[in-house]
């Protein structure tokens, strides 16, 4: 593929961005900004402004440091591998906390569709393995660890992967006085090694194969 055509690829993607398909949309546009960086394309080649602002957003994942902090750290397996921070807004009066993204507009949109994904993936394995309590917790844990290599092999793979898809400055920005609000996943011992290892098998498999060969 040459410049120019990387440049109609790139305009297609960015037009299949607004589809109502959630992955068919977050697709597109990693699709869109990977082969920006790779073949070094500037937004005003392609006829587009910077009007994607830095926001804050609140997603429908609720979870408690007790039962599932795994969430907490998925979240922020996510946000870093997708252009965004992650927080744990304490919700009032209770012991639980909301997962939220910060980040380009575009970028939180793909966060939220990711962990809504990762968090159903989660969801189903526990149980299609029949998984309840400390075994659970043992799956998810290991799906979020096992996803966590699965992005690092990513951008080994593509260099543009890790150029891209890093932290913008601006939204580093907007973070530096909010550093007391995130929040660190505290770890809860795997009590079974056996549901981890399975978790951690099917969160190394649950990103799609590389978009340049899909």
């Amino acid at each position: 593929m040459n410049r120019e055509d990387a440049i109609r690829k790139i305009m297609s993607c960015l037009a299949l961005g607004d589809s109502p398909n959630e992955d068919e949309a977050k697709t597109a546009l990693l699709m869109a900004r990977r082969l920006m960086a790779k073949y070094k394309i500037e937004e005003s080649e392609i006829g587009v402004e910077d009007d994607n602002p830095v926001e804050q957003k609140e997603t429908e994942h609720i979870f408690t440091y007790r039962s599932s902090a795994w969430k907490a750290a998925m979240a922020m397996v996510i946000a870093e591998n997708h252009c965004c921070m992650s927080f744990c807004q304490h919700r009032y009066r209770s012991k639980s906390y909301t997962i939220m993204f910060m980040g380009k507009s575009e970028d939180v949109r793909i966060c939220i569709a990711a962990m809504n994904l990762a968090v159903a993936a989660v969801d189903e394995g526990i149980l299609r393995n029949h998984l309840k309590g400390d075994s659970a917790y043992a799956y998810a844990n290991g799906f979020t660890r096992g996803l966590k290599k699965a992005y690092n092999k990513q951008n080994e793979e593509n260099e543009s992967y890790a150029l891209v898809l890093s932290v913008p400055q601006e939204v580093k920005d907007y973070t530096d006085g909010l550093a007391e609000s995130r929040s660190s996943a505290q770890r809860k011992r795997v009590v079974d090694s056996a549901a981890y290892y399975k978790g951690f098998q099917d969160g190394e498999g649950h990103l799609t194969p590389r978009l340049e060969e899909a």
